[in-house]
């Protein structure tokens, strides 16, 4: 029998052009929309299986490494008092080399997390619901990416606007 149990990210990406003052501005933005498998169990399953599983288990685990190190960052200081900034295992998958962007980048991250009330599906409910705690402490500076020149001119013509707000 072959498995369905893996991770599904698809991801939109969009674009919105329009022209300010005869130049054509370029908005791009991309949206991940991730269904996480659930943690396995390794209980008499075929040696493939158990392989499978251990690699789903070992996605979250390091996805829940990242959401950490991130959900830290601000919160941890050196011995001088200074912010220091932690170690994110980005690349200690494959899920969360895809979802870098998304998790610590420059963008609105949100989780939606699937409880079960069911009291057999406890420890799964509660692990489900550390994750999405973690992940609420994820703080971005979010901002538009724009081409280089564009922003200089929207730089500028913020700067513009805020002077003859002040000769008013």
């Amino acid at each position: 029998s072959v498995s369905s149990r893996s991770h599904s990210i698809l991801t939109l990406c969009v674009e919105s052009g329009r022209r300010n003052k005869g130049k054509m501005m370029v908005v791009k933005s991309k949206l991940n929309l991730v269904d996480l498998a659930g943690s396995e169990r390794f209980q008499a399953q075929s040696s493939e299986r158990q392989k499978e599983s251990s690699n789903i288990n070992k996605s979250l685990n390091t996805l829940g490494n990242v959401i950490a190190a991130l959900s830290a960052v601000g919160n941890t200081t050196t011995t001088t008092g200074s912010r220091k900034k932690p170690f994110v295992p980005y690349r200690d998958s494959a899920l969360t080399k895809l979802l870098s962007d998304s998790l610590g980048g420059n963008s609105y991250t949100l989780m939606i997390a699937n409880a079960n009330m069911c009291d057999r599906n406890m420890g799964e409910t509660l692990s489900t619901l550390r994750y999405a705690t973690r992940a609420k402490k994820i703080q971005n500076k979010v901002s538009k990416n724009l081409n280089p020149n564009d922003a200089i001119l929207l730089k500028l013509q913020e700067e513009i606007n805020a002077l003859k707000e002040m000769m008013r």
